[in-house]
């Protein structure tokens, strides 16, 4: 498990990312779970990807969609400290992929 802290004061707010592992499924498929805490409307969920690095850059981008709609980013309650605008959580783009 890998977590992010988006809080320069606490370690209340942020997201975490779990290794891939392989579903069982009629074509071999590798699934990325994530979830958030510490945000108003909190998520939980999992991306899938021909392969273990697909399904975790797939999850990745979910997140970074998700913090970027959030109450919590729009009003500047979070912010990642590696980022260079209010809005950079680190994370690969959705128009990254395929690119």
């Amino acid at each position: 498990m890998m977590t992010r802290y988006l809080s320069k004061e606490n370690n209340d707010i942020g997201f975490r990312l779990y290794l891939p592992d392989e579903e069982e499924a009629e074509f071999s498929e590798f699934s990325c779970r994530f979830e958030t805490f510490g945000f108003k409307d909190d998520i939980k969920g999992k991306s899938l990807g021909v392969d273990a690095i697909d399904s975790l850059v797939n999850a990745m981008m979910r997140l970074d969609i998700f913090l970027k709609e959030s109450e919590e980013c729009k009003s500047g309650l979070i912010r990642w400290v590696g980022g260079v605008a209010s809005d950079d959580f680190g994370l690969p783009w959705e128009t990254a992929k395929g690119h």
